[in-house]
């Protein structure tokens, strides 16, 4: 298909390439794989919740990943809240499950 847009959101106003989050996170050297998610808010539209795996042996806190994310993306994108992995679950065709993600994500914090 051309033109999807599936990882296309909208929050504070803005519309946002979760895509473009992924990027920027996977570019930080302490991260192996990172997934962007959009959890539904009704205040805001969606907060942005990051799932990441790290590379061996590099240690990175959510609060470095959030700094090196504001360094390169408008303060609307950088994800409100950040998990680690040691693994990220996977579909069949062995693509990152998000479904499976959002699902684990959508419950209430506690």
């Amino acid at each position: 298909m051309i033109g999807r847009k599936d990882h296309m959101i909208k929050t504070r106003g803005y519309r946002v390439e979760l895509g473009e989050i992924e990027a920027v996170m996977v570019a930080h050297p302490a991260v192996d794989e990172a997934v962007a998610l959009a959890i539904p808010d009704k205040a805001i539209g969606n907060t942005i919740r990051a799932i990441v795996t790290l590379s061996n042996s590099i240690a990175l806190t959510s609060t470095e990943l959030k700094r090196h994310c504001a360094e390169k993306l408008p303060p609307y994108m950088v994800p409100e809240q950040v998990d680690f992995r040691d693994t990220l679950p996977r579909t069949g065709n062995g693509k990152v499950d998000r479904q499976r993600l959002l699902r684990e994500r959508m419950t209430p914090a506690e």
